[in-house]
């Protein structure tokens, strides 16, 4: 099986990986709409706000089918479910009056470090495959122009 991350100096291969991130802040961003959806449909006895909740979350499933093929089910789940807690902690409370006392504050700041942190170690890793690749490309190289040839006769 091929992980697009393992050939990251190929630009089709690069505006997959890019397309997966995209995908995947944007299933985190519905994470948090249809559980707000979810709290207007009053335990799902609001049939519009039920229809809602359940298209959305159907669509955000969708979306994070693509970072978890080209991401791996780590990167892509610990984020989803990251911008997930964070959005919907502080729709919350924007939206819904409940409260942010420091202490989901400072959860929320370390969750968002683990995010973040995710990605760096995601290109960290599509890097290091990418010199690898180039290594052994160059070294084929090097073994096919020093070989002899087919039809050479020295």
């Amino acid at each position: 099986m091929t992980n697009y991350a393992t050939s990251m100096s190929d630009p089709s291969s690069r505006r997959k990986h890019s397309f997966a991130w995209i995908c995947l802040v944007l299933s985190g961003c519905l994470e948090v709409v249809w559980a707000y959806t979810m709290k207007l449909s009053h335990g799902f006895s609001d049939p519009l706000y039920t229809v809602i909740t359940i298209v959305i979350l159907a669509a955000n499933l969708f979306l994070l089918e693509k970072p978890v093929a080209v991401l791996g089910i780590g990167v892509s789940y610990g984020v989803f479910t990251g911008l997930g807690i964070v959005g919907t902690t502080i729709a919350g409370a924007v939206s819904l009056g409940e409260t942010l006392d420091p202490i989901k504050i400072v959860s929320i700041a370390i969750l968002m470090i683990g995010v973040i942190g995710l990605k760096f170690c995601d290109a960290k890793e599509a890097a290091q495959k990418a010199a690898k690749m180039i290594e052994q490309y160059n070294s084929q190289t090097i073994q096919h122009a020093t070989s002899p040839q087919e039809g050479d006769t020295k």
